[in-house]
């Protein structure tokens, strides 16, 4: 349908896209078209500015009623729109709890060569009292946070201490549609949509709005910021997909490329293929979208018990923080500690799925241990989570992080040699961390296949206090032209780490010769003679080596047993196994 409508200058076109198809969508999901129309043109629109809550620079104008958001889109969001419409239409009329924005109507005016083209969607917020804080989430934590001001619209990093606590029934409803709605995306080719969340906290006189779904037009929850608040704050949330047109071209393929080869961490950045981009968001949501029984209940550290604020110590894989804790010198240490620096701090913002398992392991251990559970004495001891200020940024103000305290595992040692042996010949499989089934195979192909993990059934993950034997192979690899270009030196020097037998790897562990407190180096003058002990106080470097290897052996053999005796199939994958000893202190002649 298209109409000429007079201007100053010349006829201008007014046409109605795709008219029929969007006639038996509205059909489909019960809302007339004439219905639609009267909504749109009762009155005049308000709007037409710039929203807050993207980059695209796109202009919204809403309807009198409040009922209907139009907003200019560009000519691939159009043609994406109208080729997906009948199994649109199909998908919604069977799918009455989708989350999906409703597009129920596309025009393009073309006035004077200027061609502007308008989507026409439900308001997600219909009906929604005064909100006092909106979200875009994505579900992923490139480039995603927003500092925040009043009328700004926050994103994902904002999100991070935030956990919305939905009606049991509610949660069940709302995940089976997230899975739904993003394997329908997942199928048109779709990825870089948002799910957007809006709260407002005085619901007074407030009645929801069902005309589309369930689950759209208010709900009442509870939000909770961070794991340690006592209390739970009850407002109403407004929530719905939208951004639903951007499909995985050439251009965000290498956005992808340069995005994954110059930042890293390429499992947070924002443009990734559909698959992975539906199985990213589900996974978030899960987590942060629960079941009001779902709520966790944390053993809470006082942080009066450390000095603070908690110095940065650097980051695991990239991600998450960690961070020295110190007992302070007026705190009694409890009876098992051996020191002041007992525990290290874990940023819980990067690690908040892993309280869960340890609270779970930690209330298993206070009860009566079951036969079979033995395997829970060689986890790493858990006690608990602080909120401290802590050193996170270089050169900038402490922040007050919710930290995660785990045993140190450096605590009295001089120079701790430590090996990180990751468990399985396959470490990645569709579903676990988020991952695709193309992102698994991709690293079974491509990581596992390639290294100690097919050959033996794990690999060499990481070596710290490695002895000079390995780091000079380790310089003569990276120092190769050929190894430049490949790659850079700190992935070269991994995938060598990767690639390396047991018993190569086992023999560098056990390399003391250079080590301070070895005969070798006291001959060579490294240690001071003054501080040098006899052979007959501490044992030999051949001594030192049959011990730890012997202890090594005793200690994973009992693993190995407790692991066969567990009673429950577990789904661990990716473990890694810790073994480490001190190299710079030989062990005391007759034991100790």
């Amino acid at each position: 349908v298209t109409v000429k409508l007079p201007t100053d200058r010349e006829l201008a076109t007014f046409e109605a896209i795709a008219s029929s198809l969007f006639y038996d969508l509205g059909k489909g999901i019960g809302l007339p078209m004439a219905e639609l129309l009267t909504s749109l043109t009762s009155e005049e629109l308000s709007g037409g500015e710039k929203q807050v809550s993207g980059k695209s620079g796109e202009i919204f104008w809403f309807s009198a009623d409040k009922r209907f958001v139009l907003k200019t889109i560009s000519d691939g969001e159009i043609a994406t729109l109208v080729k997906m419409l009948p199994e649109y239409t199909g998908y919604l009329t069977s799918n009455r709890e989708s989350l999906l924005t409703r597009y129920l109507g596309a025009f393009r005016l073309s006035d004077n060569g200027l061609v502007t083209q308008i989507v026409v969607m439900n308001n997600i917020f219909e009906g929604s009292p005064k909100l006092d804080i909106m979200y875009d989430l994505k579900g992923t934590t490139e480039d995603r946070w927003v500092d925040p001001a009043p009328g700004k619209c926050l994103k994902d990093n904002n999100f991070a201490e935030v956990t919305v606590y939905f009606d049991d029934a509610v949660s069940t409803t709302l995940h089976r549609a997230i899975r739904e709605d993003t394997a329908f995306l997942e199928k048109q080719g779709i990825m870089d949509y948002s799910m957007m969340c809006a709260m407002a906290y005085d619901s007074t006189g407030f009645q929801p709005v069902r005309r589309y779904s369930s689950l759209m037009g208010g709900l009442t929850v509870r939000e909770s910021q961070g794991v340690l608040n006592p209390t739970m704050k009850e407002c109403v949330v407004f929530i719905g997909m939208v951004d639903m047109l951007i499909t995985y071209g050439w251009k965000k393929v290498a956005a992808h490329v340069l995005k994954s080869s110059t930042i890293g961490w390429k499992e947070e950045i924002d443009t990734v293929a559909p698959a992975r981009y539906a199985t990213r968001f589900r996974g978030n949501f899960a987590k942060k979208f629960l079941g009001k029984s779902d709520a966790l209940v944390v053993t809470e550290v006082p942080p009066t018990l450390f000095e603070t604020p908690l110095p940065a110590l650097g980051r695991s894989g990239g991600t998450a923080a960690f961070f020295k804790v110190t007992y302070k010198e007026d705190v009694p240490l409890p009876p098992e500690h051996q020191s002041r620096d007992y525990w290290i701090g874990k940023d819980l913002a990067r690690a908040r799925d892993e309280v869960d398992f340890y609270e779970k392991a930690k209330l298993m251990q206070r009860l009566q241990r079951q036969p079979g559970w033995d395997i829970l004495s060689f986890m790493t001891p858990y006690m608990g989570v602080t909120r401290a200020p802590c050193l996170a940024k270089e050169g900038q103000p402490p922040e007050t992080l919710e930290v995660m305290l785990l045993r140190n595992c450096r605590d009295g040692y001089k120079d701790c040699r430590m090996l990180d042996i990751k468990m399985g010949q396959v470490t990645a499989v569709a579903g676990w961390q988020n991952k695709s089934a193309w992102q698994a195979w991709l690293q079974v192909n491509t990581i596992d296949n390639m290294t100690n993990s097919e050959r033996e059934g794990f690999r060499l993950e990481g070596f710290d206090g490695p002895p000079s034997s390995l780091l000079s192979i380790e310089q003569m690899i990276t120092s190769s032209i050929a190894t430049k270009v490949a790659m850079s030196d700190k992935k070269m020097k991994r995938l060598n780490l990767q690639r390396l037998p047991a018993a190569e790897f086992l023999a560098y562990f056990l390399d003391t010769h250079d080590c301070s407190g070895s005969s070798y180096a006291k001959r060579a003058g490294v240690s001071p003679p003054a501080a040098a002990l006899t052979n007959e106080e501490v044992l030999g470097d051949a001594e030192t080596q049959e011990l730890v290897l012997m202890t090594c052996i005793e200690q994973l053999a009992g693993l190995v047993k407790a692991c066969r005796e567990v009673p429950v199939p577990q789904q661990w994958i990716g473990s890694s196994v810790m073994l480490a000893f001190d190299s710079g202190s030989p062990p005391p002649r007759g034991g100790g």
